[in-house]
């Protein structure tokens, strides 16, 4: 069975449906996603930002809850496709895991709470000034958590510019069809 998956190949210990034909490895030459690198960071500067400790932990949880979510994801498609190779159509997998809407509203809520620590502390010292100092925040952890939530708050805002415009258009062309039936009446 062949995938569609693009330059990155399908993940890491991906279940042989995803594999691509003639990629045994399941597409071991990928980057390490957004959760990964998050998980990781947090973990490896757990207790370089005392400035505000939650940063580092806010990363290690996102980044693990994001990772959590998206096995759970390829497991549910796994499945679903292995069903419909084996049986007709089927609605009643297409409702998405309790558990699975229960991981996003956590991680909803875990990005605002992120927003709250990493950007209440803007421009922190990234070295102690003196021995003892409490007060900085270790450059790489901060830096990409402040880049990371940027873009995302940034994504989102364009997405809601772009859904306004959407609504803009439909309204106006909705409004000209009723303009354009009222004036054939």
């Amino acid at each position: 069975m062949q995938g569609n998956y693009g330059a990155t190949g399908p993940p890491p210990g991906a279940p042989p449906a995803y594999r691509q034909e003639g990629d045994p490895e399941g597409g071991s030459n990928t980057l390490p996603s957004y959760d990964e690198s998050a998980a990781a960071f947090g973990a490896v500067y757990l207790d370089d930002c005392p400035a505000e400790r939650y940063i580092p932990i806010y990363l290690i949880l996102g980044g693990s809850f994001g990772l959590l979510q998206n096995v759970m994801s390829l497991g549910q498609r796994a499945r679903k496709r292995y069903q419909d190779q084996n049986q007709d159509e089927d609605d009643s997998n297409a409702r998405q895991s309790p558990i699975n809407a229960i991981i996003s509203c956590f991680l909803v809520a875990w990005f605002i709470a992120g927003c709250v620590w990493v950007y209440g502390i803007y421009r922190p010292n990234f070295l102690p000034q003196f021995p003892g100092d409490a007060n900085y925040c270790n450059e790489v952890v901060y830096l990409f958590s402040f880049v990371t939530l940027t873009l995302m708050l940034t994504l989102c805002a364009f997405m809601f510019c772009c859904m306004g415009c959407v609504a803009a258009c439909a309204g106006a062309t909705v409004a000209a069809s009723a303009a354009a039936a009222n004036t054939r009446n």
